[in-house]
Order: C-alpha cells, then structure tokens, then sequence
C-alpha cells in the first residue's frame, strides 16, 4: 500500500503538470471538447459492457472458478462491440481524430485489466497501470509533439494516450500470457456476467454521467467557453479524484468484499471512510480556499471565478468520494438496485434543473447543481448503506471550522506576486488543515493503512 501511494503521489504530479501544459496548448474551445470526449469514453464503456466486469471482480476475488476461462468470457462481447461502435463513430465523426476512437478500444479493455489486479492484490501492477492510463502519455506526448513528426497537439494527446494504454495492454498480455493461453469462451459465464450487470447498469451509467455531465449540457444549453471554464475548475479536483481512485479506492474493493463475507462491513466501510475523510478534505480544501493562485499562475484571466465556487466544487467532490465508496460497497452486499434507483433519480433531477439553469447562469449554475447532486447522492447512499451518520456530523463540522480558520488567517497574509512565497503559505495551511483533521478523524488509522495493515 505505501509503494502504491508513493507512486500514486508522483503520477499525481505529473498529471497535474501535464494538464496545465495541455491548457497552454489547447484553446478554450478545444479543451472544452478534449474533456468532454474523456467524459464521453467512459460513460460508451459502461454502456456496452453492462457492468459485467463488476461480476468478474467479484467472482476474481471469491477465486470461485477458472480464471482464464471466466476473463475471457467476460472480456470477448465487450471488445467485439467496441471495435464496432469505434468504426461507426469514425465514420459518423469523421473530422475527429482517429486516435479518438482507437484509444476508446483500448481503454475498454483497460478497464477488466484493471479490475483484475485489484482482485489480486497487484499493488505494483495496480500503480503501474494508473501511471500509464494518466501520465505516461505525457512523456510520450512531450516527445512526440516538440519532434519533426509532431502535429496538431490534439491529435497528438490522443496518439501519445494510445501508445501510453497500448504499452499497458501489452505488458498485461506478456506477464499474464497463460490467460491468453487457457482462454476458454462460455456462454454460461458471460450470460451470468450480463445476468449480474443488467440490474445496476443504469445505476453505473448515471453514475459516469453524473461525474460529468455538466460539461455536455453547459455545450449544449450555454456555450462551449462556459463549458471550457467549468472543465478549468475541474481540472486540478479531477486529478486528485484520480489520486483518491488510484489509492485507498482501489485497494478497499477487495476488503470491503471480504468483510461483507466475514460479517465485519461496518467496520472497513467506516475505516476507509475515516481515512478518505482524514487525507482528502484538508487537500481539498486547501486548492479551493487558494484557488485564485493556482489562476494567477497557471492559467490565464479568462478562468478567473469568484473563490466560492471552487470551494463549492470541492465539496462536492469531496461527497463524490464517499458516494463512491458506498457504491461499491451496495454493489458488494448484492444490493446494486439500490444504487441504480438512487443515481437514476439524481441524473434525472440533475438533467432537469440545469435545462432550466445553465441558459442563464452557465457554469455557476452547473457547480451549485453538480453539489445539490452529490448531496443527494450521499444521503440516498447513506440510507441504504451501515454508515453511521454521525460520520455526516464530523465532515460537516470540519469543514465549516477549516473555511472559518483560513478566513481568519488570510487578512494576516500580505499579498505578493511571488510564488515561492505564495506556495510556502499554501503549504504550511496545508499542513495545519492536516493536523486539525486528525483530531475530528482517528490519525492511527492512517497508520494502519501505512502498514497494509487489515481494514478490520
């Protein structure tokens, strides 16, 4: 686990270099699109898998069975359809780059590979995946875009993100040669897996769209710049999404299946909760309180927003987070309907009230809609899972005492264009948000986390 997040630590860094770079590249218009397509893929995926690889994690980790024969099984319907709507859009969309819908394939399969090192444990190969899928494109990017053969710096981002996954794939294929060698196809196997999917795919579905369908609608009901704009505050909220995902995430999939075999969910579910809660708030908040300097310096006049918005966006994120640890964990106890009831519900309400909003209020409207959502979203999930909501108590309480804390300090702080001065400050209220969040959130369980210790 500490190799993991060590790791985890410096593809973070890289990836939100990497970001800033793409913003200095891309125009408004064209990072507005370039998010919107990283939307889009995920969102295809789940809808021609059917969430059968949730079933293929579960029965990896339960080890009920044949691995070759069962990864396979699962794997061969979703790569069939892939390659066949990634020949219909590039027909369809045939001004988008063609390394748009190459790298749409390969990030399907992405996914079950993914799912299958979680299930084993694979903390190594788990990071080396991440780092490949969200940073190690950036290498390739660097080199590709500033060589002779360099191009349009879209096309290039998705061709550096092709030869990135492609690496990934196949190392997977080479390490684990045997699971090409014993594959065995079974229709009673993938019928089960869809069998599995079906009932939470709606669920799965709304939850993809809902991390980001903000973006699609503010193009459609207000304009691409408001869009461009939204997807700037998203950014850097984004990659620590993707450090939460990459980390504790990945790693509790397998305990919290376990436990709801044991008979011990309550305590790994409030466990990982915990230490969500202890890491990500004070980070959180910290960029959203300051998010003016990460403006000033890394992006441009155009993306300026009044503070309380991104703080907002914080929040939010901050709920996302939790919403989908108790996603998982529904999911795991066999109780996926629920999750599909609830994030149905949401998207719809969601879908309607920015219809109405974001002619208006553009992106302003989509942050305080985006946070009515994931409000809603950890009550519902609240309800259906053991959390205790006294949990809820402490996250409301910490985050109205740091708010409080740095509104406190930051009249003592005389402004400056420095930003070596600039981050100093940043850092050390980082540290002291940190402190303050290990007293509201027992700081031994990030010991024990350190130590790979067992969740219960």
């Amino acid at each position: 686990m500490a190799f993991l997040i060590s790791s985890k630590l410096s593809t973070f860094l890289l990836n939100f270099l990497s970001l800033l770079y793409v913003i200095k590249l891309l125009s408004i218009t064209e990072f507005g699109l370039y998010t919107t397509i990283l939307l889009v893929m995920p969102f295809i995926s789940q809808l021609i898998s059917l969430s059968n690889y949730e079933y293929l994690l579960r029965e990896l980790i339960d080890g009920s069975g044949d691995d070759a024969k069962l990864f396979s099984s699962v794997l061969i319907m979703p790569i069939f359809l892939s390659i066949l709507i990634a020949l219909i859009f590039s027909f369809t969309f045939s001004s988008i780059s063609m390394y748009v819908f190459i790298y749409f394939v390969f990030l399907c399969c992405f996914e079950y590979i993914q799912r299958y090192y979680i299930s084993k444990s694979l903390s190594k190969y788990i990071a080396l995946n991440d780092f490949l899928l969200n940073a190690g494109w950036v290498i390739v990017f660097y080199l590709l875009h500033n060589s002779s053969i360099g191009g349009d710096a879209f096309n290039d981002i998705f061709l550096s993100r092709v030869i990135s996954v492609g690496f990934s794939l196949l190392f997977f294929a080479v390490i684990k040669i045997e699971l090409i060698k014993n594959a065995q196809l079974s229709l009673e196997i993938l019928l089960s897996s869809y069998k599995y999917g079906m009932p939470i795919v709606i669920g799965a579905l709304s939850y993809a769209l809902l991390r980001g369908i903000e973006r699609i609608l503010l193009s459609t009901y207000s304009s691409v710049e408001d869009a461009g704009i939204y997807s700037f505050i998203q950014v850097p909220l984004n990659v620590i999404f993707s450090f939460f995902t990459g980390t504790i995430f990945v790693t509790s999939i397998r305990y919290i299946r376990q436990s709801h075999v044991n008979g011990s969910e309550n305590n790994v579910l409030g466990f990982v909760c915990n230490v969500v809660s202890l890491i990500f708030i004070p980070m959180l908040l910290v960029l959203g309180l300051n998010f003016d300097v990460f403006v000033k310096y890394f992006g441009d006049n155009k993306y300026h927003v009044s503070f309380i918005y991104p703080v907002l966006s914080c929040v939010s994120v901050f709920l996302f987070m939790l919403v989908t640890i108790l996603k998982q964990d529904i999911n795991l106890s066999n109780k996926g309907i629920s999750n599909t009831k609830n994030f149905f519900f949401v998207l719809c309400l969601n879908v309607i009230i920015s219809i109405f909003t974001y002619s208006n209020f553009g992106y302003k409207a989509a942050v305080l809609v985006n946070l009515l959502s994931n409000i809603m979203l950890y009550f519902l999930s609240v309800r259906v899972s053991k959390l205790k909501i006294v949990f809820t108590f402490k996250i409301f309480l910490l985050f109205v005492l740091l708010v409080l804390i740095h509104t406190l300090i930051v009249p003592l702080i005389p402004t400056t264009s420095n930003i070596f001065y600039s981050f100093t400050y940043i850092s050390i209220e980082a540290c002291l948000f940190f402190v303050i969040s290990c007293v509201f959130f027992d700081f031994k369980s990030l010991v024990k986390l350190k130590k790979g210790s067992s969740y219960d």
